[in-house]
């Protein structure tokens, strides 16, 4: 599990974070999403400018810029909407909805050494805007996001089990998921492969899920979570860049099991 951080609270980083302005030493491969920093502030003081304000929101500003709805910042991964959705949280509330999905707690599983990952509290607001969409003090492994996923299709978290006989203990708080996000989720985590950042998986049969690219300095972790049927899967390409990496190996994985198999 990759443990870099991204900017330890560092807002000048947050914003390049944020709005993926990409810096000289950026080699990453494929296609990337763009607005500087400078654009952001020259927007940002153009609003407070205009309506007489000392500050103004992130969202405000994204609205200005050309936000769209949720159902399509989710499929397109537009960090902007989540970071102000992580900015007008309480410090464990991230922390909390982690747990719903199965992320924090320990799973001592008989036969398999397994972590989830880690989302802390922060009282830091430029660390919470970027756990909000995956940076700052964000850590998860491919086990932890291949059973957020396997909550999502399953309506609740699924207890891991390797050897029958050898129940798993489980340590930590959960609160199990609501029908209510679940039933935003799931048409969500379509789309993004429908006509979102997966579309090259569109023709592998009913699946949902949600890419990622987690920075660090020097390179990116390529990211896609999801479930068809009744199996999850995660796969991370550490330092793989572009999501769309992640995206073609679970084409592969798909694209070798039996016609028809959970499709």
């Amino acid at each position: 599990m990759p443990a870099e951080h991204s900017s330890a609270g560092d807002p000048a980083r947050t914003l390049e974070l944020l709005w993926r302005e990409p810096g000289p030493a950026d080699s990453r491969r494929g296609p990337r999403q763009g607005l500087s920093a400078e654009r952001v502030a020259a927007a940002a003081i153009a609003l407070a400018d205009r309506d007489g304000l000392g500050s103004v929101t992130m969202r405000a500003v994204a609205h200005a810029l050309g936000v769209v709805p949720m159902s399509r910042a989710f499929a397109n991964s537009c960090n902007t909407t989540f970071a102000e959705l992580a900015s007008r949280m309480p410090p464990t509330a991230l922390t909390v909805a982690a747990a719903q999905y199965g992320i924090g707690p320990d799973y001592e599983v008989a036969g398999l050494s397994t972590v989830t990952g880690s989302v802390p509290p922060t009282v830091n607001l430029a660390e919470r805007t970027e756990d909000g969409f995956g940076q700052g003090t964000v850590l998860v492994s491919p086990f932890g996001m291949a059973l957020a996923a396997a909550t999502v299709a399953a309506g609740k978290t699924p207890v891991p089990q390797l050897i029958l006989g050898r129940p798993t203990e489980i340590t930590g708080d959960r609160t199990d998921i609501t029908p209510l996000m679940l039933d935003g989720l799931r048409p969500m985590m379509r789309l993004v492969v429908t006509s979102g950042t997966a579309k090259d998986i569109s023709d592998a049969g009913d699946v949902h899920g949600k890419t990622g690219e987690a920075e660090f300095v020097g390179g990116s972790h390529s990211w896609f979570a999801g479930y068809r049927g009744d199996m999850a899967f995660a796969a991370l390409i550490v330092g793989g860049g572009s999501s769309e990496y992640a995206v073609r190996m679970v084409k592969g994985m798909l694209g070798g099991l039996p016609p028809d198999y959970l499709s």
